[in-house]
């Protein structure tokens, strides 16, 4: 086990071999962690333990289910070739700040908020690939405050890694147009704090709107920042249209087949593989487990403009599925969440 006291981490290794990964991770992660502590004006952070899972890929993290107290428990494989040592950080980030407003960080209308300035805490390479996958998001249309409130459903409909890309791209345009310190000022003002878990937070939260907490940090109405946030991703616009060729994704539910069919405007589009992802949802349920999710996985044929993936016999008459369709790119970190639908099967 490797520790860091002055940043609250703990780096388990298991085996000497792994020494070396552990220490490069920890000299990485631990002074953005020191910086953290410092900047929002707090005696310390609450404990991270970071365990190395050798048999998960360096893109996949776990965030494991502890007690608030016990601070946060993620397993991720810092070892392996393509360890993503910016997300793994920034699921740090997230859930510290989770746990220092007694788990209120999540609530959906700041929860976009959480997202990009834990990305934008420890991101600190070139984020042209973000921006243009920010832009990705937006293609169709740039979604409005309500949209962003329901992240939740943003998250699901576009997938972790675009939400993440596309909440980073929010506060570096924040930064642009209010400055760091705004940035740091409403982070601290949404998350460090204790929130209570009765009545009194549903008071706090209707006398202490998203929107009025914005205006007060940054001296920006919200409204404002989302036209400039918007403005900030045109020039990523057509670049991301002649790398990804405008791919439309589209399903077909019956009683006894599921259908996925994947379409793209230049046939040039440099794809690799694309997936289909489906699920049963449970009654009533609202967010979906992406660990859990079915994924049938396709090679694309060079120079095709069009395939399609049909599943028999997969669900039955009357259940509600979660449907989603991933194309993965030459020359990009992740795949690229497309579409995605809530379907009831029907005869």
């Amino acid at each position: 086990m490797l520790k860091v006291p002055e940043a609250s981490l703990e780096i388990l290794y298991h085996e000497r071999e792994y020494e070396r990964a552990a220490k490069q991770f920890s000299e990485w992660l631990a002074p953005r962690l020191i910086s953290l502590q410092k900047e929002l004006g707090v005696p310390k952070l609450p404990p991270a333990r970071i365990v190395l899972a050798s048999e998960l890929d360096g893109l996949t993290r776990q965030l494991v289910p502890v007690k608030e107290t016990d601070g946060v428990l993620i397993r991720c494989n810092f070892t392996a070739r393509d360890f993503d040592r910016v997300e793994a950080g920034a699921l740090t980030v997230h859930t510290i700040l989770n746990r220092l407003c007694n788990g209120r960080a999540t609530y959906d209308p700041n929860h976009w908020l959480l997202d990009g300035f834990s990305e934008w805490w420890v991101e600190t390479n070139d984020i042209s690939e973000r921006l243009l996958e920010s832009a990705f998001v937006v293609r169709d249309g740039f979604p409005d405050s309500g949209t962003l409130a329901r992240w939740g459903a943003f998250g699901d409909r576009h997938g972790e890694r675009l939400s993440n890309s596309f909440s980073l791209s929010g506060v570096v345009c924040l930064e642009k147009v209010a400055g760091r310190k705004a940035v740091v000022d409403l982070v601290r003002a949404h998350f460090v704090r204790t929130a209570h878990t009765d009545i009194r937070e549903s008071f706090y939260q209707w006398t202490h709107s998203p929107q009025r907490i914005f205006k007060t940090h940054t001296q920006v109405e919200f409204e404002d920042f989302l036209k400039r946030w918007e403005a900030s991703l045109a020039p990523y616009s057509e670049k991301q249209k002649r790398l990804f060729g405008a791919p439309q994704g589209s399903f077909s539910v019956a009683a006894d087949k599921v259908s996925a069919k994947l379409r793209v405007a230049s046939n040039s589009a440099p794809i690799k593989t694309w997936t289909f992802l489906h699920t049963k949802l449970a009654p009533g349920q609202s967010g979906i487990d992406e660990f859990k999710l079915k994924q049938e996985v396709r090679t694309w044929t060079p120079g095709a403009s069009s395939d399609e993936l049909t599943l028999s016999k997969e669900y039955s008459h009357g259940d509600l599925v979660w449907l989603g369709l991933e194309v993965d790119y030459e020359g990009t970190t992740y795949p690229l969440r497309i579409v995605a639908e809530r379907r009831e099967v029907k005869p």
